[in-house]
């Protein structure tokens, strides 16, 4: 009995992990820092903050391996340092749920695993991105859509519960510089008005101003902080969309704190300067919540409501609640205990694939110096009034950003055939990609298209140069089948659930 029992248990193994579910190890750092490969845990020596640092290295560490200490540039204070040597973690662990796409058809923003177009023996992570049938183009960061060749272009907007996870953090107050006096090159959070008393270990702001005061502090940090940087890459290595990184100024973005009131009368706004628009998001002891919106350089009175609401109760008095104000896809949101309460609507703030496009023109004309002339520094502050309030834990997110890029060499001779003359990444801006099939007609051979959230270290749909002999290439007449820059659906092996 006990062997029939183990013999069971193997056959039931092998038939889960081949149809129904299979852990896969995460081989390279394209999806960090949510999924990483071989990594180190690194610890800021400047402020404390500890994150995550890619192996770097192909060859899988062994369980004893330790490396010499790497150069890493924390993310928080932004700061390069030498870490001291330590053993090499391994890559995550995912479980792929394989049959599920059998059932219902995969979902843009599903994190998949597939077989890797451009050789066969190895598997693939990455973000499902575009699906058969629709046109994806890749424009300032943002992915622009139409579902059939009569759509409208549209911006692909990630569900709340995606987007949460592909914050990249910027600045956290909580870790201040050990050494205080070295601040100059740090992002730091500025008062602009009188009033404002900090904590001794700098993590806390409290306003003391009378109820008629108002009061305002300023993020200053240098340019590069809203660059694409990784603090899980390689330091000053974000080699594949190097021709484009340095215009890469994002500006969506998450600006957080725990906002604490001390009166019934406290009001708190997070702001944000983007692209020639002023967007604030106003909290209220009271539980008042506003959404506004103005050019920038009105005046404080200028302010344009998009949303309000009333909370059912009021913040309670002495105690911190989150708060925080995004800028993401085109889209403004208020968000309270990181759950979005209010958000803008296409009508609140049209833009067009057209004006997207003309703006990136402006940006591939400009110098790299020059580059804040087309798209301004963006500027954050929180003001407060109402008397005394606390302010804490405050964090600057920025959203994932899909950089450009140019095809490198060696290019397969089927990638040349595809390339009709031109060099841009597949799906960049400049280069659209409609992919083949039709989502009422499921095919084997249809199409998706794929990005990793490591957006300048991701080997994706973007980048891809040749395509794996034992794909279906052509059919018997000669024609070609499979579309470069795209997974078939037979390549794909599942969705990634944990």
């Amino acid at each position: 009995h006990t062997v029939e029992s183990i013999g069971i248990a193997v056959v039931l193994a092998f038939v889960l992990r081949a149809f129904t579910i299979e852990a896969f190890v995460i081989p390279t750092g394209s999806m960090a820092p949510q999924l990483n490969g071989a990594h180190w845990h690194l610890q800021c020596t400047e402020c404390g903050y500890t994150f995550d640092f890619r192996w770097g290295d192909r060859i899988p560490p062994t369980d004893n391996d330790i490396k010499p200490a790497p150069t890493a540039k924390c993310p928080t204070c932004r700061r390069t340092f030498q870490a001291t040597p330590r053993r090499v973690v391994g890559g995550d662990r995912v479980l792929v749920l394989k049959f599920l796409y059998n059932f219902a058809p995969p979902q843009p923003w599903d994190v998949v695993v597939f077989r890797n177009p451009q050789n066969n023996v190895e598997n693939y992570i990455k973000r499902l991105i575009g699906t058969p049938g629709e046109t994806i183009e890749l424009i300032r960061g943002d992915v622009w859509v139409k579902t059939h060749a009569d759509a409208p272009w549209t911006i692909r907007r990630k569900p709340d519960h995606v987007q949460r996870t592909m914050w990249q953090l910027i600045h956290d107050n909580d870790y201040q510089l050990t050494d205080r006096t070295r601040r100059d090159t740090a992002p730091q959070w500025l008062p602009e008005t009188p009033g404002w008393a900090t904590s001794p270990d700098g993590r806390r702001f409290t306003f003391d101003g009378d109820s008629d005061a108002k009061g305002s502090i300023l993020f200053d940090a240098p340019l590069d902080a809203f660059l694409p940087h990784y603090a899980y890459n390689v330091a000053f290595d974000e080699s594949r969309s190097a021709d484009y990184f340095d215009r890469a100024i994002c500006t969506d973005l998450k600006l957080s704190a725990v906002f604490t009131p001390r009166a019934d009368t406290n009001h708190t706004q997070l702001n944000t300067s983007v692209l020639g628009h002023d967007f604030a998001g106003s909290f209220a002891a009271d539980g008042t919540l506003t959404l506004m919106t103005r050019p920038t350089g009105r005046q404080w009175t200028d302010w344009k409501v998009w949303a309000k609401t009333k909370l059912d109760k009021p913040f309670d008095l002495g105690q911190g609640r989150s708060i925080a104000l995004a800028t993401v896809d085109n889209q403004v949101q208020l968000l309270l205990d990181d759950e979005v309460v209010l958000r803008s609507t296409d009508a609140d703030l049209p833009i067009t694939r057209d004006a997207a496009s003309e703006l990136m023109q402006k940006v591939a004309r400009q110098s790299v110096q020059g580059i804040t002339d087309v798209i301004p520094e963006p500027v954050l502050t929180i003001s407060v009034g109402g008397g005394q309030t606390d302010l804490s834990h405050l964090k600057v997110h920025r959203d994932v950003y899909y950089t450009d890029c140019t095809l490198q060499e060696p290019l397969g001779d089927y990638a040349k055939a595809q390339m009709a003359g031109q060099r841009r990444g597949w799906g960049t801006w400049g280069n659209p990609i409609t992919l083949q099939g039709d989502p009422n007609d499921p095919k084997d051979t249809d199409s998706f298209y794929v990005l990793g959230d490591n957006s300048p270290q991701s080997l994706d749909s973007r980048h891809w140069r040749t395509a794996a002999p034992s794909l279906r290439l052509t059919d018997r007449a000669g024609n070609p089948i499979y579309q470069m820059g795209t997974v078939p659906r037979y390549q794909m092996i599942g969705k990634a659930i944990f």
